[in-house]
Formats: C-alpha cells, structure tokens, sequence
C-alpha cells in the first residue's frame, strides 16, 4: 500500500469509497453513523487545506482508502467521560479513515503509517462500529471513556502509546520503509512488474514493485545501512514491495563485507543464518543475483564444512533456493575453487526453469573468463554435456568465446546431437 496526500482530482473517488463504507456501516448493523452528506467534498477539501488528508493506493496504483490525519491537540478530546485519556503526551488524531475493501488490513497499515510520525495516537468510532472497535483492540488500543463530536453524538474514544524501545525499532525501520514509498514512482512500477515477469502463471507471480531504481535504492543503503541492525534489515527483507526487500538484503551484504573486513565470525555467521532463514522473501532473481554471491559464496569459501547449498541445489528445492546456489559460486570463481561450479551446474541440466539455465551458463561463462584453468573444465565441462546443455545455459556459456570458438562448439553440438537421435 503506498500512502500520498490527497489532491483535488482524488475527491470523487473518496466520495465513491465514503459511500462504500456507507453501505458497509449500514449492513453491519451502524445505522447512525456518517449520514448521507457526510464526509462531504467540503470537508474533504477542508482536511487538504489542514495538510491531512491521505489516500492509500492498491497494488495496481488505484486509490481505494482514505483518512485524516494531524498532530495536536483536538478540542473535541479535551473532556472525556466514563474514563481518562492514558497520558497527556503530545499526540496524533485519524477521523475519517474509509476503504472499499480492495486493501486487506487497511486500518493497521494506516496505523503504521502514522506511527511513524508520532508515538501517541488517539481516535475514537461510533460505538456501533464493531469492525473498527475490533481493529483497534487487535492492533493494541486501549479504550479510555466517552467523548462527544461536534455536534453533541458519543464516541467511544482508544488510545495507543507506544513503548520507548518498540518506537526506536518500529520507527527506524518504517522510516526506511516510507523513504522507499516516497521514490514511487508509477511508471516505472508498470515497466518494472513487465519485465520481472509478475503476471499469473510467471516466474514473479504476485510480487509487487514500487518502480524505485537499483541506483535510487543503494542510495537508501548507504545513508542508513550503518544505523540499521541485521534484525531490522531482516524485518524490511519480509516486506511485500521487491525494492524494499532488496534495501534489506543490500544492508545484510554490507554488514557482512564489513564483518568480513574485521574478521569478525560471528556476525558474519549471524548475517549467513539470518540470509538463509529469509529465502521465502528472496524471490527474484535480482535479489538473488545482487546478494547471494556476497554473503553465501563469502561465507562458503571462510567455511568449506558447510554444505547447505549443496542441498539446496537439488531439484526438491525451490527455484529461488537453487538459483541462490547457483550464483553463490560466483565467489567461488574468485577464489580459483572451480569445483562447485561444474558440480551445481551439472545438477541444473534436466531442470525445467530457464531462469536456472541461466544462472548456470553464466557462471560457466565466468569460470571460462578467469583463468586458464576455468577455460580448461568449461571445456571440458561442455564436452561432457554438451548434448543434454538446455540451449539457454549453453548460449550463455559460450557467450564469451571468440567468433571462431563459439562456431566451434555449435557445430559439435549439432553434430553429437545429430548422431544421438
């Protein structure tokens, strides 16, 4: 969900969804609450002119809640009855929040959203509003008494304050999170979800994309990496939008370089378990292609002993596991250990992802770069298996040969494949 302020263009689609939380009210049984003409277009121009007014975007960038929000003291909240407000910190109001639906759990991410501006927030709903009594309770509001709107009717009235320590973790890594929301860009969010293939049925089914550049988000990194902790790089890594999940994996990466800098064990253990523990939420193949080789192939040549990707490159394992096994040997590479390559990309040859031919063919390609050696067991490699190659994984393995070379290596391909058949 992104969140922006309201513009005039918006009004007749929030007047479309107060409607729709109209008819949502009335059919749970809250007949009093919001009548026919309210919220109206004036007081939605009127919450614009206070600098309140939000609207939250689906996934497809279409507008589908609405709410108020403002810091300070609201008079309607200076006498309650029945009860006491918790505090008197300084605090934040919402009034007016509406969705039509299309956004599950919109009350909680407007919540989170305004935590991050305040850590004292109260609001108050009809007391015939059970939907919203029950949002609040789960999300940790306590209910403080009875105060009266403007024109004479009860609420019942909730607060929340949060704690120091849940602020400093929550607003750090919200902060970030909104940072990355405020780079949204529409755009580039449609040319984004084309090309990583999101459509049902495709390798990226379902990811959601904030059309945020890779320069723009290395950008983020680099000013926050040093103040965010492996757990909260964590946190961001479990987020729904790819480019904020990749802010979180690029901060891993840079706690383990410089861990790895200090010879520092046990931060880079804790960054390689917490990496491996995340691999539901790695996947794409950029944040596999821009990570793995940093921690994992790191990692693997420190500690030959662990064996993990070796398993995780068998095919009862997920595309996104063995693509990260795949690019891993990457590291490998560098380190003249060439082993690992042949062995995983063997193993990739009967495999139906053309993503994994991919990453395959590109590492026989760097290994064939490297050294004379490499050159040696990519050819070696090819002669071997150059009959049962997916055609992806040997165009990108030959890719870097010489004219001649590459004319080579095709004709003995058709040629051994011609006398197979």
């Amino acid at each position: 969900m992104i969140v922006r302020k309201t513009i005039e263009n918006d009004i007749p689609a929030l007047l479309d969804i107060y409607d729709a939380a109209r008819r949502y009210m009335r059919a749970e049984g809250n007949m009093c609450q919001w009548n026919d003409n309210y919220p109206s277009a004036d007081t939605i121009r009127a919450d614009m002119e206070r600098g309140g007014s939000y609207v939250c975007l689906d996934d497809k960038g279409k507008i589908a809640g609405t709410f108020f929000f403002t810091l300070g003291n609201d008079p309607t909240y200076n006498i309650i009855y029945n009860g006491s407000w918790k505090n008197e910190l300084p605090y934040g109001v919402i009034h007016r929040i509406a969705s039509n639906g299309n956004i599950k759990r919109l009350l909680h991410k407007v919540l989170d959203f305004c935590f991050t501006l305040t850590d004292v927030i109260r609001i108050d709903t009809h007391r015939d509003n059970k939907t919203m009594i029950g949002g609040l309770t789960a999300y940790g509001f306590e209910y403080c008494g009875i105060i009266h709107i403007a024109n004479g009717d009860e609420r019942k009235a909730f607060m929340k304050n949060l704690t120091q320590t849940q602020t400093q973790t929550q607003n750090l890594t919200t902060d970030l999170e909104q940072t990355m929301l405020m780079l949204a860009d529409e755009k580039k969010r449609q040319i984004l979800m084309r090309f990583f293939k999101t459509e049902k049925g495709e390798y990226g089914e379902g990811d959601q994309f904030l059309g945020i550049t890779n320069p723009q988000t290395r950008s983020v990194v680099k000013l926050a990496w040093k103040s965010t902790s492996i757990a909260e790089a964590a946190t961001l890594v479990h987020s729904s939008w790819h480019e904020i999940r990749l802010c979180g994996l690029l901060i891993l990466v840079e706690h383990f370089q410089k861990a790895l800098k200090q010879q520092d064990e046990a931060t880079m253990a804790q960054v390689f378990n917490t990496y491996t523990s995340l691999h539901p939420f790695i996947n794409n193949w950029d944040l596999v292609d821009l990570s793995a080789y940093k921690i994992i192939g790191e990692y693997e040549m420190l500690h030959p002993e662990v064996t993990l990707m070796d398993e995780w490159i068998k095919p009862d394992h997920t595309l996104w596991q063995q693509r990260i096994s795949m690019v891993a040997t990457w590291k490998h590479i560098r380190h003249n250990r060439y082993d690992k390559v042949t062995e995983r990309a063997s193993l990739l040859l009967n495999s139906r992802h053309d993503l994994l031919h991919k990453a395959a063919g590109w590492m026989l390609r760097e290994m064939y770069k490297h050294s004379e050696t490499g050159k040696h067991l990519h050819e070696a490699f090819l002669e071997e298996h150059i009959s049962r190659m997916p055609s992806v994984m040997f165009s990108y393995a030959i890719e870097r040969m010489s004219d001649s070379d590459k004319a080579y290596w095709r004709s003995r391909r058709k040629d051994i494949s011609s006398t197979t058949k």
